[in-house]
């Protein structure tokens, strides 16, 4: 197998804006420019960013589901203290079928971070896609969600460690429905177990409390990130000029503090007020004339701001980090008055401008907040003892002042920056680099050439292009009279242990050739290939998520996208040619694809066609014309009812005078009329004679025949004996009439245009 040192990682995250969301995809950028394949999957996309793709919903899918029960035949709304940002009813609402999730990745990847993900997908949907990928999942932590109930963060409640159905629920106030937390733990708990979830916390503090939940406590190692933050844009470096761009004056001493929403119980804003007003009452009037407070949030707690005596300014939340780094730089000391918070963030990237922090102890300030070295950190919720650090920094002569600023910035790039993220994320990965093939399944491509030399080098490239590589590529040429053996050649000798050549003697013929090259593979899944077309680059990897996902599935067909000899693309798909895709799209009620292939054609076409290796070695017959390798495979996996049809385009299916075997093209309005017909009209003379018509003229039946394949009898005789009672019951004679009556009509008006 060709050897790829780089991996294919999955961020997934509720959108591409705020806080957390953002962070993750700082990451996954970096990492992507370290060179990685990098994919962020999120619910809601504002901002353009090719690494960034949208999921939509499943079809009547609700997020409101997540949060409604039903109360007296009524879905309403469950009755939650709002500080424990309880956003997870029923962790079994699925955003999105996995097979879906899968046409959306835009290659199988080895390992997914998960971060905040509520009204999005559930632990539930990530251990359905963890199956389906064989990828090891790490949850991203940046607060406690992953381990608890639902709640994102505990305050005092000890669920999390002992289990959310052992405890009364605080954060749930409806008490008929305090069942809810204990029953999304569990299924969380069974999932994490199942699929062997790590976690991957954000900050110290929340590896603490990892540590201690049920779910997570045996895990070992658990690695942390302590911060994201960007120092190419939060740096001291222009502090000097920070209160001119402002508009500030350069004598007064700035107080910033601030959260997105400070009316939220968990920021303590009442508490920096507090702390504020202890403050005040220790100054000297001249001293006070000297302070003004800095508040930057979208909501402020007007009646609690009120209370603060000094010269205030509210400064609206700012978005832009650039602008939002010159705040930070131009204020003399940051106010982290966070009482339940895991961040937050606006403290580490306060520390990396070089601004003096005062704080509680909890969240990151444990791990930046150092005595007199980067600022002052007191128990928390204690406002007297944050006003007295105040004061120490308000008292700390301005050079000080810079070396606390310094040392800050220092530590923060140490310990906190989005470079020493996207290292242990790379620790992460080295550490599960034995990993990432422990699940692989071994591939083989099957490939038949006859005088390809047009073709055959593009088709080979798009193979070797593939995000999965195969294992080898079994190529049998079929006595080419061109220079086809001699470009087939040229790949072996650049990939001798890949490209393996077999060459025919004497011409066996398509169907025969193809049999000679499956039985040539000794791999686990067997891919087949034409000699002139063009895989999609997630071909092999999309499949083998499907055969993971579904593995009592013994073959898998994929569309085909239908270009020209030139790769311009058609407006059809390789199934619309046959009627399949409008085979798939109706809802009819007696849909049996074994039948739907007799009568219809086959839609299992050789180039979209792969199998588990058989074990017995194939045998194809190959006297009956047009029914060649893939229409006989066709027959034996749907007789078995064994094969799965994923209706995504994974290769351009090239069509060409000099193709053996191609679409119809003109034959897709026919097919569909006939499909049509029969399953919408459903009239039981005309699907009679339709059934008996093709059972006379078509060359699958002298196929099928011989063999007496029960199923294909079965089936056969199933719908024939539903056709002709159809046509007896009473119910249908008005039908069966208006048909008839509609017949000789029009033979009628066709001979009077004729005379």
């Amino acid at each position: 197998m060709l050897t790829n040192t780089k991996s294919n990682i999955l961020f997934i995250t509720l959108g591409d804006q705020t806080g957390a969301n953002t962070a993750l995809i700082k990451v996954a950028e970096s990492l992507h420019q370290k060179g990685h394949r990098v994919e962020v999957l999120v619910r809601d996309k504002v901002d353009y960013n090719v690494l960034i793709t949208k999921l939509p919903p499943r079809k009547n899918y609700s997020s409101l589901l997540g949060h409604l029960v039903e109360k007296n035949g009524v879905l309403k709304a469950v009755d939650r203290d709002p500080k424990y940002i309880f956003n997870t009813i029923n962790e079994e609402n699925s955003y999105q079928d996995t097979s879906v999730i899968l046409q959306h990745l835009k290659f199988t990847p080895q390992i997914i971070f998960v971060g905040i993900t509520f009204d999005f997908l559930t632990s539930t949907d990530i251990l359905n896609l963890s199956e389906a990928t064989k990828a090891i999942v790490y949850n991203v932590a940046v607060d406690m969600n992953h381990f608890t109930g639902g709640c994102h963060f505990a305050w005092n409640c000890e669920g999390f460690i002992h289990g959310c159905d052992t405890l009364r629920c605080p954060a749930i106030l409806d008490n008929k429905f305090r069942e809810i937390a204990g029953r999304n733990f569990r299924i969380k708990n069974n999932n994490v177990k199942s699929g062997n979830f790590k976690l991957l916390a954000g900050t110290k503090w929340t590896q603490k409390q990892a540590l201690k939940s049920l779910i997570y406590k045996t895990q070992e190692p658990i690695f942390n990130i302590s911060g994201v933050v960007d120092t190419t844009i939060y740096n001291p470096y222009k502090r000097h000029i920070a209160k001119d761009f402002f508009g500030l004056d350069s004598n007064i001493f700035y107080i910033l503090a601030g959260a997105e929403n400070t009316q939220d119980e968990r920021k303590g804003y009442d508490y920096f007020v507090k702390t504020i007003i202890f403050f005040w009452n220790k100054l000297q009037p001249v001293e006070r004339a000297q302070i003004e407070i800095l508040s930057v949030t979208k909501i402020l707690d007007e009646p609690i701001h009120k209370d603060i005596k000094f010269k205030k300014k509210q400064i609206p939340y700012i978005k832009d980090e650039r602008l939002l780094s010159s705040l930070y730089q131009a204020a003399d000391v940051y106010v982290n008055c966070s009482v339940e918070d895991s961040g937050p963030s606006m403290l580490a990237e306060a520390m990396a401008c070089g601004t003096p922090v005062v704080s509680f102890d909890m969240g990151s300030a444990q791990e930046f907040v150092i005595d007199k070295e980067t600022g002052y950190i007191v128990q928390n919720k204690d406002s007297e003892a944050l006003s007295e650090a105040l004061l120490r920094i308000f008292n700390t002569p301005f050079q000080n002042r810079l070396e606390i600023g310094i040392n800050g910035y220092k530590l923060v790039s140490q310990k906190g920056s989005l470079s020493q993220a996207v290292n242990t994320i790379d620790t992460i990965l080295e550490y599960h680099q034995s990993d990432f093939n422990k699940y692989s399944q071994s591939i083989s491509v099957a490939l038949c050439t006859y005088n390809g030399q047009k073709y055959i080098a593009e088709q080979l490239d798009s193979i070797l292009q593939q995000y999965l590589i195969p294992d080898e590529i079994i190529v049998c040429d079929d006595n080419s009279s061109d220079n086809t053996l001699n470009i087939l050649q040229t790949y072996q000798l650049k990939f001798p242990d890949l490209v393996k050549i077999y060459k025919n003697d004497a011409r066996l013929g398509v169907v025969k050739n193809f049999e000679k090259a499956i039985n040539l593979c000794t791999k686990e899944i067997i891919f087949l290939s034409d000699q002139d077309d063009i895989w999609l680059p997630k071909k092999i990897s999309s499949i083998a998520c499907l055969f993971n996902y579904h593995p009592a599935v013994e073959a898998i067909s994929h569309n085909l996208q239908l270009c020209s000899e030139d790769k311009a693309l058609f407006n059809f798909t390789m199934w619309d040619t046959m009627g399949f895709q409008n085979f798939l799209a109706k809802n009819y009620s007696n849909k049996d694809y074994l039948f739907h292939t007799l009568f219809f054609g086959n839609m299992v076409t050789g180039a979209s066609l792969c199998f588990k290796k058989p074990s017995n070695p194939v045998v194809f017959h190959d006297h009956i014309p047009h029914v060649i390798h893939d229409y006989q495979l066709a027959i034996t996996y749907l007789s078995k009812k064994n094969i799965y049809f994923h209706n995504e385009c994974l290769g351009l299916y090239r069509q060409h005078s000099k193709q053996q075997i191609g679409a119809v093209l003109d034959k897709v309005i026919q097919h569909t009329k006939a499909i049509n017909l029969f399953y919408e009209l459903s009239n039981p003379l005309w699907n009679l004679l339709y059934i008996n018509k093709r059972m006379k003229n078509e060359p699958i039946f002298e196929y099928v025949k011989p063999l007496q394949i029960k199923e294909v009898k079965d089936t056969i005789d199933m719908i024939i004996k539903d056709t002709i009672i159809a046509f007896f019951l009473p119910k249908n004679w008005e039908k069966q009439l208006r048909f008839l009556l509609g017949k000789i009509i029009s033979k009628i008006i066709k001979k009077i245009h004729e005379e």
